[in-house]
């Protein structure tokens, strides 16, 4: 946590983890005790601290833990150190990735991950998993439009580099214009 901006008591007076969450981890064998919830939900504000992101909901946390419960390769009796680690992964990939990629879509990386690595969540590197493929963004390039006509046209970046001794749209050469 940043030592300039402690979290203010109010924060960390909050709840965070909502009974549904607490009632879906249950439904899979985890019982957290309240104290364990209370350390959760502390960790995950701090976090948020540490990253410098604000969250309105608790969507993403709620969907990692369930997500986390879900898997077979987790002992309850481990599930809120394992949980502990996975918030600091999660907002460690949160911050690594595109805007556009889902909560969720994060959540179910990291525990796929998790079920690779045997449960081990110290073998998983926030860096390796921002860049897997399932969170590549398509480049300029890959990105299609469709016009009305359903014309498909593809953003090719290359096109639009400068060169002077490039062909002009109709083939004819630059040095044309200049004579």
């Amino acid at each position: 946590m940043n030592a300039l901006f402690p979290l203010p008591r109010i924060l960390l007076k909050q709840g965070s983890i909502p009974s549904q969450t607490i009632d879906a981890l249950r439904s899979h064998g985890i019982d957290l005790s309240p104290t364990q919830v209370l350390q959760l939900e502390t960790h995950r504000k701090e976090q948020l601290a540490e990253h410098e992101r604000f969250e309105f909901d608790t969507w993403g946390l709620c969907v990692l833990l369930e997500e986390l419960a879900s898997s077979e390769t987790i002992c309850p009796n481990e599930f809120a150190d394992v949980a502990q680690s996975a918030i600091t992964l999660f907002y460690e990939v949160r911050d690594a990735v595109d805007h556009a990629i889902s909560d969720e879509d994060i959540a179910e990386s990291i525990v796929s991950e998790i079920v690779q690595k045997q449960g081990c969540i110290e073998c998983l590197d926030s860096y390796e998993l921002a860049s897997s493929p399932l969170f590549k963004q398509p480049s300029l390039a890959e990105e299609l439009m469709q016009d009305a006509a359903e014309m498909t046209y593809c953003w090719n970046s290359e096109d639009w580099e400068y060169d002077e001794y490039a062909s002009g749209w109709d083939g004819e050469a630059w040095e044309d214009d200049c004579e």
